[in-house]
């Protein structure tokens, strides 16, 4: 099985991201029952199940950019999971965003 990968660059620092990151976590378990799992402070593991396909994917914060890859959901879901995760992203990265605005449930 091949994966899907998703990347997005962002002009914050990697604490500002770091916090931003967990706060979309938050909102992740609230939302959907996935649990997030830090390993050190640019790792992370996201596992749980939405649109009936279960998951496991990681994620990498680099200066400038978070990497998330997980398994590809297949033809009929690729395209609405790359475009869930990338606004999510988008928004939760967006600096123009002050970090107690962003929802967490």
């Amino acid at each position: 099985m091949s994966n899907l990968r998703v990347e997005h660059r962002h002009g914050l620092s990697t604490e500002e991201a770091r916090e931003r990151v967990r706060a979309l976590g938050e909102y992740f378990q609230n939302k959907h029952g996935i649990h997030v799992q830090w390993s050190g402070e640019e790792s992370l593991t996201l596992q749980g199940k939405y649109a009936m396909f279960s998951f496991t994917a990681k994620g990498t914060l680099i200066p400038g950019a978070i990497a998330i890859e997980a398994p590809d959901p297949g033809m009929l879901l690729r395209s609405k999971a790359r475009e869930y995760l990338e606004n999510k992203l988008k928004r939760y990265l967006d600096a123009a965003t002050p970090l107690g605005a962003l929802p967490r449930r």
